[in-house]
């Protein structure tokens, strides 16, 4: 701005509690509170100013303030008349090479495919793969498989940083382990599955929680948990590399009436998809026996050996095997329990059923949306990535009207019917007026009744002891993540909020 030859100022006159001088240089910093008790009175400066002056600095202006405590504040933002093409930057945020540098833990492969990459196209495309562990001595023992194999490696242990890593170095592989220090590694999986860039990735869990079933409905190909020894881990990198090297996936039908195969081999077929379709489950227990398949789609009502025992003895041939269960019978109560033991989806034979159907197989196939028709795009958008989610009732808590708007705008839109609260009593009085409330996103900093003081009361009433509570605090300090577990919450987020992040959380609580 010192460069431009007129400036234009605009004033905004706050009459609040002002700002005391020894605090003034510190309100453009991001969450600053003049009261920093977690029931304060008074709020503080959050994000809003911190990005308003960054906003002003991109523009070649300023974001300046006087202020007399307890009488008011007057903000001014200064933007020259005439900008240059040089006051203003449009580039997309994204990892930059110091931040992604300045990460590492081990000494993993980033450097070597950022200069790479800088390098251009004259270098041969190397292959890389994310290895999202905290364990530092498992994640440089996976490293060192990765090479072996001709990979190029890149450890992280932080959840969040996964995603942003996998977005830039776009990986052909990744393991993730579900036990992260700042975050679920059920959220990261979960995340990634629902972003169409990053779907397709091959996802194989290595870690101490059990995943089995449930990491395969969520679309990780592989499920291994530690401790593992040498045979499992070389197991999970021949796995991993024979999806790399093989151009299409195998998907088996497994359907009697011949109009209905039709119809799903015309659906599901694709360039990346080698399809076999069979009317009965002796040919489909050949089929599994002779070679693997990467999915399978089972109608029930098969002739001869039925479909739930053929669902019984695949688990036992093939226990890796993701299969979807697609059929147009009404279920029993001793059905529907025998299915989600036994298959990893149910899509039911509706007018939604091959949206869903199209949606389930390619999550297990791991199909890129470029290789699917736009007809089959239409189907995909139109069942939508949240179905699951569509009217659940969820209860958001926090003083700050602007982070109740901005989650609000983030989380409607995949269905949910979230209810908001200014302070945890409010919470407390609302969740007794109200029915049906299956999770609470909790603020921690508070007037009135703090967000740990209300998850502490909630915990206490036999009705909520099961409910899902996500607390979340600008603090980010050491020990808030333990403060929260202890007050009885389920998981932890840190401001500023990741929306797909939050998003991906509410799904794993309320599906789990």
């Amino acid at each position: 701005m010192a460069r431009a030859e007129t400036v234009v100022a605009w004033e905004v006159h706050d009459s609040g509690i002002g700002i005391a001088p020894e605090n003034l240089a510190k309100i453009f910093d991001a969450f600053q509170q003049a009261d920093s008790g977690i029931d304060r009175r008074f709020g503080g400066t959050g994000l809003g100013l911190a990005i308003s002056r960054e906003i002003a600095l991109l523009l070649g202006g300023d974001l300046g303030v006087v202020s007399t405590y307890g009488e008011g504040s007057i903000f001014t933002l200064y933007l020259p008349e005439h900008p240059s093409s040089s006051d203003s930057n449009t580039t997309p945020l994204r990892l930059s090479r110091s931040e992604i540098l300045s990460a590492v833990d081990l000494e993993d492969d980033r450097a070597l495919l950022l200069n790479e990459e800088s390098e251009g196209e004259a270098q041969e495309e190397r292959r890389a793969v994310l290895m999202i562990e905290d364990d530092e001595k498992f994640g440089a023992i996976l490293l060192e498989m990765a090479r072996e194999r001709g990979f190029a490696g890149v450890v992280t242990g932080d959840g969040r940083e996964a995603i942003a890593l996998a977005r830039r170095f776009d990986p052909v592989a990744i393991t993730l382990d579900l036990r992260l220090p700042n975050t679920s590694g059920w959220a990261v999986l979960d995340q990634l599955k629902h972003d169409p860039q990053l779907a397709p990735i091959p996802v194989h869990v290595i870690s101490v929680e059990d995943a089995g079933q449930r990491g395969r409905v969520a679309g990780a190909l592989t499920v291994l948990t530690k401790p593992v020894d040498a045979e499992q881990l070389q197991g999970a990198f021949d796995s991993m590399q024979a999806f790399v090297d093989r151009p299409l996936q195998r998907l088996l039908i497994v359907e009697d009436d011949e109009a209905m195969r039709s119809a799903l081999s015309e659906l599901l077929d694709g360039d990346d998809v080698e399809l076999e379709v069979v009317p009965d489950a002796e040919q489909a227990l050949a089929e599994v026996g002779e070679r693997g398949y990467d999915c399978a789609v089972i109608d029930l009502g098969l002739p001869g050996l039925g479909g739930l025992e053929l669902l019984e003895q695949l688990r036992e041939r093939a226990p890796q095997l993701p299969i979807v269960v697609y059929t147009g019978r009404e279920l029993g109560e001793d059905e529907q329990v025998s299915l989600r033991e036994l298959a990893d989806a149910l899509v039911l034979k509706d007018a939604s059923g091959p949206g869903r159907l199209l949606a389930q197989t390619s999550l297990y196939l791991h199909r890129p949306q470029d290789s699917l028709s736009q007809e089959h795009l239409e189907l995909l958008r139109n069942e939508g990535d949240d179905a699951s989610l569509a009217g659940r009732r969820i209860l958001l808590v926090d003083d700050d009207v602007r982070n109740i708007y901005a989650l609000t705008s983030a989380l409607e839109p995949s269905g949910l019917d979230v209810l908001f609260a200014e302070n945890g009593r409010e919470a407390l009085e609302l969740l007794d007026e109200e029915q049906g409330v299956e999770l609470i996103v909790m603020d921690v900093m508070m007037p009135e009744m703090d967000g740990l003081e209300a998850t502490r009361r909630i915990r206490r009433d036999p009705r909520f002891a099961e409910l899902p509570i996500l607390t979340l605090t600008a603090k980010a300090m050491a020990g808030d993540r333990e403060a929260c577990l202890e007050a009885g919450a389920s998981d932890y987020v840190t401001k500023p909020v990741d929306a797909a992040h939050l998003l991906s959380l509410i799904r794993v609580y309320l599906n789990r």
